[in-house]
C-alpha cells in the first residue's frame, strides 16, 4: 500500500539550506489515491488484480487527469500523487474517476471489486526535480487513509468525513446533500474553516449571496492567513456576480488575486464583471489572463463548468466574459 501513513514525506529543509541547495515552493492542489484492500485483492488474485488495475488505470484514470490538466507526480503499486493547478479541476478529475469506477464496477461481485480512495488538499508544496514534497502532500495523504475512507463509510462522528464527501456532492451538483452535510461537519466541529468555506461556496454558486458572504467571511476570520483563504475570497467574488453586485465582486476578487495570483477563476471573475461593467480595458486585461492560464478557451468550453444551481447564473458569468472578447466557439 502507498504512501504507508507514518511515511515522512517531507524533507529537512535545514539540511537542504546548510547544503546551499535551493528549494523551490509553490502552492498546488494536490490529489493522492490508492486502492481499498489492495493487500487483499492481490492474495485472492494477484495476475488478474494487477490486470485490472491496469486496464482501470488505461481507461479511466490516467484520460480523466489528462482531462482537467493533472501532472501524474508518481505511481508506486497501487498508488498515484498527482498536482493540479487548481481545486476545482482536482475535484472534478477525483468524481469524474469515482463516477466512472462505479459504473465499471457495478457488474464486477463486491469482494473482487477495485475502488480507489482520493485525498484531496491545497497546500504548499517543494519542489525537488520531478518529485514533490510538503505539507500540501502529507495532508492529501493523510486525508486518503482517513478522510476519504470515512466519508464513503458516512461515519456520522467525523466532521472531515462528512466535509470531505459534502465537496464531492457540491461538484456533482448536489447541493442539498453537500450543505446537510457540511452543516452536519461544523455541529461537530463548529471551528472548521474548511465545511464553513465551503459552506458558503455552495450558497454562492448557489445564488444566495447574503447568507453566502456571512458564511465565507467566518471562514477567512477562522484563519485570515491560511493557504484557502484565496477560495473563500474568490467564492465571494462568485456570490457577488450572480447577485449582480458587480462592483462588489471586484473588490472581492481583487482580494483573491493579493492572496495568490496563479489562480485562473480569479481572471473569469474578473473578465466577466468587468464586461458586464462595460470596462472595456479592464475586461480584456483580465481575459487575457485567464487565456494565458487555459490557452484556446472559447464561451462553450466544459473548462467553465462550475456548480452553479440555476442556468441563468451561468449564462450570466459566460455573457460577461462575451462582452470582455471571449469567443463563443474557436474559430
Amino acid at each position: 500500500m502507498w504512501p504507508p501513513h507514518d511515511t515522512q514525506l517531507v524533507p529537512d529543509d535545514w539540511e537542504r539550506n546548510l547544503r546551499g541547495e535551493r528549494v523551490e515552493r509553490r502552492l498546488a492542489a494536490i490529489l493522492a489515491g490508492d486502492v481499498a484492500g489492495y493487500s487483499r485483492l492481490m492474495g485472492l488474485d494477484e495476475e488478474g488484480t494487477l490486470a485490472a488495475l491496469k486496464g482501470h488505470r488505461r481507461a479511466v484514470v490516467d484520460p480523466k487527469i489528462a482531462e482537467h490538466r493533472g501532472r501524474i507526480v508518481k505511481t508506486t503499486g497501487d498508488g498515484i500523487l498527482v498536482e493540479f493547478a487548481s481545486i476545482v479541476d482536482a475535484l472534478r478529475c477525483a468524481v469524474d474517476i469515482q463516477r466512472q469506477m462505479a459504473e465499471r464496477n457495478a457488474e464486477i461481485p463486491p469482494k473482487r471489486r477495485i475502488e480507489f480512495r482520493i485525498g484531496l488538499n491545497v497546500g504548499d508544496i517543494i519542489i525537488d526535480d520531478k518529485d514533490i514534497f510538503g505539507d500540501g502532500v502529507n495532508i492529501a495523504t493523510h486525508r486518503l487513509g482517513e478522510a476519504a475512507r470515512k466519508a464513503v463509510a458516512a461515519d456520522d462522528t467525523d466532521a472531515m468525513a462528512h466535509t470531505a464527501l459534502a465537496i464531492f456532492e457540491l461538484f456533482s451538483g448536489h447541493h442539498d446533500e453537500a450543505r446537510r452535510r457540511l452543516h452536519r461537519a461544523l455541529s461537530l466541529n463548529p471551528n472548521s474553516e474548511f465545511a464553513r468555506g465551503y459552506l458558503g461556496g455552495s450558497f454562492a454558486f448557489g445564488g444566495d449571496c447574503e447568507t453566502a458572504l456571512s458564511h465565507l467571511d467566518e471562514a477567512i476570520r477562522l484563519s485570515p492567513r491560511g493557504l484557502l483563504v484565496i477560495i473563500w475570497h474568490l467564492c465571494k467574488g462568485w456570490a457577488a456576480l450572480l447577485a449582480e453586485r458587480y462592483q462588489e465582486a471586484v473588490r472581492f476578487t481583487e482580494e483573491a488575486r493579493e492572496a495568490n495570483p496563479k489562480f485562473p477563476d480569479i481572471y473569469a471573475v474578473l473578465a466577466s464583471t468587468s464586461g458586464h461593467l462595460g470596462n472595456t480595458a479592464s475586461a480584456r486585461t483580465a481575459l487575457d489572463q485567464l487565456l494565458r492560464r487555459m490557452p484556446g478557451l472559447t464561451a462553450n468550453d466544459e473548462r467553465l463548468t462550475r456548480p452553479f444551481v440555476q442556468m441563468v447564473d451561468r449564462e450570466r458569468f459566460l455573457e460577461g466574459l462575451r462582452k470582455a472578447g471571449l469567443p463563443e466557439k474557436r474559430a
